[in-house]
């Protein structure tokens, strides 16, 4: 589904094993666009979407963090 807004690069799904973090946010799935115009268009069409019965929260995530792999979430990220 995500191709109609570009082409996508990478898609890697996370797990949040942060003790405390609730259940129903912690599944992080990350996808990279070829462009940040697709990834505009894709963030502005999924933000607040019901999928597998929760609600999709999206934003665009620090790229540094992202290369060096720190994907769980920081104090005060969505919760």
């Amino acid at each position: 589904e995500l191709t109609k807004y570009g082409e996508v690069t990478s898609v890697m799904i996370f797990e949040v094993t942060t003790p405390g973090w609730p259940p129903e946010e912690a599944v992080r799935i990350f996808i990279a666009f070829d462009r940040v115009e697709p990834a505009t268009k894709a963030q502005i069409d999924l933000q607040g979407r019901y999928f597998g019965g929760r609600n999709v929260r999206v934003a665009f995530f620090d790229e540094g963090r992202f290369d060096r792999m720190e994907l769980a979430p920081l104090d005060g990220e969505f919760k």
